[in-house]
């Protein structure tokens, strides 16, 4: 077993009936029937509670775990022993920090086993819970719900509580990162046909996908009505020359008869 470091817990407590003594290889068997007897208790508390945690090649490997994380100073794994007949009864796990995770509403029990050092007699901890972020908030949208087909909308975002958005559809693609995630407006590519386009966006709190869609419909010839604009102009235009050249015809004959 690697030599201990200086800054680590003992490796061995005698507690009166018990044992206290970091795990060993040789508890696998041991380790892996306790949990397995036990998975129905186990389950709703521990991620790492599954069937396959209950052989003793799984147990195997988190001793070899714990021993890195020992040496390491991340963790500390502890069998915890009968002091007469040496029975594995338990495991004590401790580290500076129990990591987040997911936990529903009820009662949890969090032991702490430590040893005061120098002339201290006892030590003080701290357990602190907090509520987990809430997802982000993203709100897109466009200023035009629908365009000529081969048009172009106007895309705006704004959101809360993300730090990386991810744009897609309709060949918007990108990321946005810093100051471009809580707020912005971008021209969508040209739509040619109906289109969603989406903003995925992450945070501490989760993932939230915004989209809008944007119809593209067929652009209006407009042909017949500016025909007949065409044809009311041209016809004032003849009607005026027609007049013009009556009022000069009308001069030179008059001059004429004089």
């Amino acid at each position: 077993m690697p030599e201990q470091t200086s800054d680590a817990p003992p490796e061995r407590v005698e507690a009166g009936p018990v044992v206290i003594r970091r795990v060993r290889a040789t508890d696998a068997d041991a380790i892996a029937a306790a949990v397995s007897s036990s998975l129905e208790y186990l389950r709703p508390w521990m991620p790492w509670a599954t069937s396959d945690s209950a052989g003793r090649a799984s147990q195997l490997a988190r001793v070899a775990e714990a021993d890195h994380n020992w040496e390491s100073g991340i963790g500390y794994v502890y069998s915890v022993l009968t002091a007469d007949q040496g029975t594995l009864v338990g495991e004590i796990v401790g580290s500076d920090t129990l990591g987040p995770f997911a936990a529903t509403a009820g009662h949890y029990f969090v032991n702490f086993l430590a040893i005061p050092t120098g002339p201290d007699d006892a030590g003080t901890y701290a357990l602190n819970m907090s509520q987990a972020p809430p997802a982000p908030v993203v709100n897109l949208s466009a200023d035009a719900t629908s365009v000529s087909i081969g048009g172009t909308a106007h895309l705006i975002w704004s959101t809360q509580g993300a730090t990386t958005c991810t744009e897609s559809g309709g060949g918007w693609t990108g990321t946005l990162t810093g100051a471009q995630v809580a707020s912005g407006t971008a021209t969508s590519p040209a739509i040619t046909a109906t289109t969603t386009f989406t903003l995925t966006c992450e945070g501490a709190g989760g993932t939230t996908v915004g989209s809008v869609t944007v119809t593209a419909t067929p652009a209006s010839s407009g042909g017949g009505e500016i025909g007949k604009g065409m044809l009311l102009l041209l016809g004032s235009c003849l009607i005026v020359r027609l007049r013009a050249l009556k009022s000069v015809w009308s001069f030179h004959v008059l001059k004429t008869r004089l």
